[in-house]
């Protein structure tokens, strides 16, 4: 005869057990902020870009709409930088190929601009890829 009650038992431990490495692996694997969102002042944008790290960036011949789209949803808007791409980049022959691991957002942004030959312009809360400058784009390398 089975012992039911030893068998219920172990079987709600190993629920038990399951759930909480479950929860703990979720914990780990997702963004968990620290309080109510910030105010996105110039000191708090430059303190994110460089000290705000990704696991890993990683993409293959990507525009550079779909690298900003990349960025602006890693984790939630209210905790994040807002890139935007200038309406008067109309490139869409340049493709962007990532694979950083642990970079900041800032390294992440500046290999962005350096493959789309782009400006960056940072601004409280945003971070904006402008057209090169004529000027720019004409100096030797």
């Amino acid at each position: 005869m089975i012992d039911t009650g030893r068998f219920l038992w172990s079987r709600v431990i190993t629920f038990v057990v399951i759930a909480l490495l479950t929860v703990e692996v979720s914990s780990v694997s997702a963004f968990d902020p620290e309080g109510p969102p910030p105010q996105k002042t110039m000191e708090w944008t430059c303190r994110f870009l460089g000290s705000g790290r990704m696991a890993a960036a990683n993409f293959q011949n990507a525009t550079i709409w779909e690298a900003a789209e990349f960025l602006s949803t890693y984790i939630p808007t209210s905790y994040n930088v807002t890139y935007r791409v200038d309406d008067a980049l109309d490139d869409t022959t340049r493709h962007i190929s990532l694979d950083l691991k642990d970079p900041t957002f800032f390294e992440v942004v500046a290999e962005i601009a350096r493959q789309s030959e782009t400006d960056i312009l940072i601004s409280s809360g945003q971070v904006t890829f402008k057209k090169r400058s004529a000027a720019e784009a004409t100096k030797p390398k």
